[in-house]
């Protein structure tokens, strides 16, 4: 499954224009970030409670995001996700 996020929300800084979520079989996680940094940026991040707030931190530390940009961006990256979660139920 992934998820993506779009420079159209507002929420991306210019140089990036879109941020890819994917969950991965190991259950991990791997983000796609492509923009103006040449090559997409891969960062690859294990399972764990706090894997949301931990890629929120890694677009804000790497990607210059803003601390509410890459929070909300990292929400909306998840919500997918958990409403997957909740349908299989």
């Amino acid at each position: 499954m992934e998820a993506m996020v779009r420079s159209m929300t507002g929420l991306l800084p210019a140089h990036v224009q879109a941020v890819r979520l994917q969950s991965l079989d190991d259950g991990g996680w791997q983000a796609l970030c492509e923009g103006d940094l040449g090559q997409p940026r891969r960062y690859r991040f294990g399972s764990g409670v706090e894997i949301q707030s931990t890629i929120a931190s890694t677009l804000e530390s790497d990607l210059g995001f803003t601390t509410y940009a890459a929070n909300e961006t990292a929400r909306r990256l998840f919500e997918p996700f958990a409403l997957a979660a909740e349908w299989r139920w």
